[in-house]
């Protein structure tokens, strides 16, 4: 080694003390945790200040070294003879340009120090993720209202909407309704019965539900004046504006049993506020379509999905036509993503229209249901082309089961339970109840019951099955509004 002068090693700040931190600090990158083995490192170095070669602080490392496994020992002492070389080639070159530590040593070793120190990262904090949630069948609520079975409140309640809208308001009048029961000779409802109505220049195809139901808007439908309704060859002339009962149409051996086929179309605006309601009816869908298959074994079912955003977005529609098949069903809805969108109106005139171009089965064994999800209206030059879609699959016998999602408003409902009932439907709209999702508008209604969507939605087809409405389990009822008794509600 390389003689030093008496000065540098007899210095406070010399080369001695800088080789103890450098050992220490490698000590400190591989891990060495114990408190005691930096401090008897840093006395030893200072003790061995006259010492030319170090041996001391590098004994007391050593020692020290023993509270680690023999891994981590390893690197210290590899670490301190590199720095003992190291200071034998600076010792060397201060020896050969006469530079002496005493002088400038411990401003050296302070500007050494902090630059260590300010070059040293800081951990990040990293709060802990939270759980993603994952929505399950049954968390969501909510409930229905039958507009056809309160008739007088709904159509006064559209048509006093409408002149609040003003010039801005669709064409909508629906207080020309005529009923026509269809029943068989055991005085059960037949379904899925196609009611032709003339005024002698336009003919329009009106069909029953699966209770045997057929609900007639003559100006909604284009008509005027007095009405010829043709049912199953028998012939009737009704004149809407004096009319207030109900048609009852017998026909003889006619077949009340329950439709044996049911076809199922979801239609689902897949903006971007759609998200939840996307996943959770993909989990919904799960759920009743194996309740059904239990309780109805003997049914063919088919289902059929349609998802829309807008007009601008990455597609306007995307339509599946119907599949047997559950799985690639639900293969269809996972698949799907909630994106798009912008502004409040979405495409739902396209979707209709899609929807009215899928393959649905035809006759009176089958049941037709298209579910429409939605929370937001069509844009406001598109309303007609909308209603007008909602009208063909009226005639083909299609009932709409709108299903007002979060966010929506007062014109969003009143179109949605208006394509409803006209074609023989219900209007379905979740609440609050649940605590899931965005805020909820409660519909303007006089009496509804809410339990899990899960829990209507297989209702409302158990209904279209069975012939005859389905209520709900008491057990099952979250809440009650009104006066409510099987759908109808008490003025």
């Amino acid at each position: 080694m390389t003689t030093q002068t008496a000065d540098t090693f007899t210095s406070p700040f010399g080369r001695g003390r800088l080789l103890a931190f450098l050992l220490v600090l490698a000590m400190t990158a591989v891990g060495c945790s114990a408190a005691d083995t930096s401090t008897e490192a840093v006395d030893a170095a200072v003790d061995s200040s006259g010492d030319s070669s170090g041996d001391r602080a590098a004994a007391a490392a050593g020692d020290s070294s023993d509270t680690a496994t023999s891994s981590e020992s390893a690197a210290p002492e590899a670490a301190f003879e590199g720095a003992e070389e190291a200071m034998e080639d600076d010792s060397a070159s201060d020896a050969v340009s006469g530079d002496s530590a005493s002088g400038d040593s411990e401003a050296d070793f302070s500007e050494s120090a902090s630059e260590l120190t300010d070059d040293s990262v800081e951990p990040e904090f990293v709060p802990a993720e939270e759980p993603e949630f994952v929505p399950q069948a049954g968390l969501l609520t909510a409930g229905d209202i039958d507009d056809n079975l309160n008739n007088d409140y709904f159509t006064n309640l559209v048509a006093g909407w409408l002149q609040e809208q003003g010039s801005t308001a669709p064409s909508i009048e629906l207080r020309d309704r005529v009923v026509v029961n269809v029943r068989g000779d055991n005085g059960v409802g037949i379904g899925n019965v196609p009611i032709l109505v003339s005024d002698g220049e336009t003919t329009r195809t009106v069909v029953t539900t699966s209770a045997g139901d057929g609900y007639v808007y003559p100006t909604w439908l284009g008509l005027r004046g007095e009405l010829t309704l043709e049912v199953e060859g028998q012939e009737f002339s009704v004149d809407p504006a004096t009319n207030d009962d109900a048609i009852e149409v017998t026909v003889a051996d006619g077949d009340t049993t329950p439709p044996r086929n049911l076809d199922i179309a979801l239609t689902l605006d897949a903006t971007g506020s759609m998200s939840d309601e996307l996943r959770f009816l993909t989990v919904e869908f799960d759920s009743i379509v194996n309740r059904l298959s239990a309780d109805y074994s003997n049914v063919d079912m088919r289902f059929a999905l349609i998802v829309y955003r807008d007009i601008g977005d990455d597609y306007v529609t995307r339509a599946f036509d119907f599949t047997d098949d559950p799985s690639e069903m639900t293969e269809w809805l996972q698949r799907q993503q909630a994106n798009g969108g912008g502004d409040f109106p979405e495409a739902m005139d396209a979707a209709l229209i899609d929807a009215a171009d899928l393959s649905w089965r035809e006759g009176t064994d089958v049941a037709r249901a298209l579910v429409l999800n939605a929370d937001a209206p069509p844009h406001q030059e598109n309303i007609a082309a909308t209603l007008e879609a909602s009208e063909v699959l009226g005639e083909q016998g299609v009932r709409i089961y709108s299903l007002a999602a979060s966010g929506v408003d007062r014109s969003a409902e009143f179109l949605m339970r208006t394509m409803a009932a006209t074609t023989g439907g219900r209007h379905l709209f979740l609440t609050s109840d649940s605590g899931v999702g965005g805020s909820k508008l409660e519909p303007i209604a006089q009496c509804y019951v809410v339990t899990g969507l899960d829990d209507l939605l297989y209702r409302v087809m158990a209904t279209e099955l069975a012939g005859e409405r389905i209520e709900a389990d008491p057990s099952r009822i979250v809440r009650t509004v009104g006066s409510y008794d099987r759908g109808f509600c008490a003025a």
